[in-house]
């Protein structure tokens, strides 16, 4: 419960992760309804490689006159990409660590409730703490969809169904975290 409160909080404080379903083209909304349909049928070829892709993106975008705004737009993905793994990655490592200290509190019978509950919350805060290597809250990380959901499979796997955690959980779907 609070193991998971701990990676959820870290996930939402070293990175500021959240997930966003999709991150807008900007450059689509000065495009032709034609110019629209020719993106919708290039970006919705599943035979292609993802490098054959972008190649046709960015003919498309030349094509079109957005060639800047296309290839900004897809190293700002780039960049988000490896900021999201970096963070997911951080917060996967230190997982034990907290779940050590973690068992170290709750099995110490001879904390009082309120002292354990302090050692919790300084667990938590401490794990926030622990990974960060610059600023805190710099800006959002886009955690894409699929790694989104890997990391949600893991917070549910150490919440072992408690009501606090499910409820972490939840709102970490929701993106409320």
């Amino acid at each position: 419960m609070i193991v998971t409160y701990a990676i959820v909080l870290a996930t939402a404080t070293i990175a500021n992760s959240l997930y966003v379903p999709h991150m807008p083209e900007l450059f689509l909304n000065k495009m032709s309804k034609d110019a629209l349909d020719e993106y919708d049928i290039i970006m919705n070829d599943l035979t292609q490689t993802v490098a054959d892709t972008r190649n046709r993106l960015l003919q498309w975008a030349t094509k079109y006159g957005v060639e800047d705004d296309v290839r900004d737009f897809l190293e700002n993905r780039k960049t988000r990409w490896l900021e999201a793994k970096d963070a997911t990655w951080r917060v996967i490592a230190n997982a034990p660590i907290v779940m050590r200290r973690y068992v170290e509190i709750v099995e110490n019978v001879y904390m009082v409730r309120r002292q354990r509950e302090e050692e919790l919350k300084r667990l938590t805060e401490g794990f926030s703490q622990m990974s960060v290597t610059r600023p805190i809250r710099v800006r959002t990380v886009v955690i894409p969809k699929k790694l989104h959901r890997l990391v949600l499979k893991i917070l549910q796997y150490v919440s072992l169904h408690h009501q606090m955690g499910s409820r972490i959980i939840k709102a970490f779907a929701q993106g409320r975290v």
